[in-house]
């Protein structure tokens, strides 16, 4: 029940096309600890991997924004904030409950990614390709 990456989630940027990849390993990582039982052992690990993940992601859409003077930046960036709050939530439950939190996260991230990336990032795809990347 892994969640597979689509070729509707391509952007035709490589950097983010890639960095977007390894966001859903990480989703799939999730999975794995699942299905193995291993949510106690796993999920604090993999937590942490998604809140380096997300700092790096954000850091270079953000760092483009700001390059290319990007239209969409103050929304798209306060989007970036909500999910890092939701993560460190998610973080802070996972003592609670690990297995309730597992599939919690892997439903909040699966729904975070495809809205995020046909709402949000699709937008600054055109930008971005018009400065070179």
């Amino acid at each position: 029940m892994h969640f597979p990456w689509k070729e509707e989630y391509e952007m035709g940027i490589s950097v983010i096309d890639k960095q977007h990849k390894y966001f859903v390993s990480l989703i799939n990582e999730i999975y794995d600890a699942i299905l193995a039982g291993q949510t106690d052992k796993k999920l604090k690990e993999i937590l942490s991997k998604l809140i380096d993940y997300a700092k790096e992601h954000f850091d270079t859409e953000e760092k483009y924004f700001d390059k290319f003077h990007y239209e969409g930046s103050d929304e798209h960036k306060a989007k970036h904030k909500e999910l890092k709050k939701s993560v460190l939530d998610f973080q802070k439950r996972l003592k609670e409950d690990k297995v309730i939190v597992s599939f919690n996260l892997v439903n909040f991230l699966e729904d975070w990614l495809g809205e995020h990336l046909k709402d949000m990032d699709f937008k600054y795809k055109d930008c971005f390709k018009q400065n070179g990347l």
